[in-house]
């Protein structure tokens, strides 16, 4: 026979289970950092570049946002809006129309961190991007963090981005 666990220990169980995202909402300030790479496939060739997300809270709902990224060969992303809560994340979101029409909708979401926030937009929002950059995956730390911690980006493709 099994004893029935109190609920005030489930309660506490489900707190420290939930992610850290659900705790942390927008801060304001610019969040910067810079980026390696290397250029040639030998690797002597090193290049460094800065990625800026500049966030200015409207209300504890949404946020004015201007983004701008730097990918392989220089290409870059640059993308200014409103995003607004939905659920766990912040989103921005635009319907699209030809020419810029990869993706019927581009959905740029930010999800908030304990260390900093990272942008997610599965491709959609490639519109605003070069040929070989994109949101996806890319890492800020908070503007409270040290300068030089880095931001991190996922790799998606290429051994470009590798170093980054």
């Amino acid at each position: 026979m099994t004893t029935p666990v109190p609920r005030s220990i489930l309660a506490a169980l489900l707190l420290a289970a939930t992610p850290s995202v659900m705790a942390t909402d927008p801060v304001d300030g610019a969040y910067t950092h810079q980026w390696v790479y290397y250029e040639n496939a030998d690797l002597s060739k090193k290049v460094t570049g800065t990625d800026k997300l500049e966030i200015h809270k409207i209300d504890k709902d949404s946020f004015d946002f201007d983004a701008s990224v730097t990918g392989s060969n220089y290409h870059s992303c640059s993308l200014a809006g409103i995003a607004k809560r939905q659920g766990l994340v912040f989103a921005y979101r635009e319907k699209l129309e030809p020419p810029c029409q990869l993706a019927a909708e581009c959905v740029l979401q930010f999800h908030f961190e304990k260390d900093g926030v990272r942008l997610n937009d599965d491709f959609s929002c490639k519109c605003y991007c070069g040929q070989r950059a994109s949101f996806e995956g890319v890492r800020f730390r908070s503007p409270s963090e040290t300068a030089n911690r880095g931001v991190q980006r996922t790799p998606k493709s290429g051994a470009a981005d590798a170093g980054r």
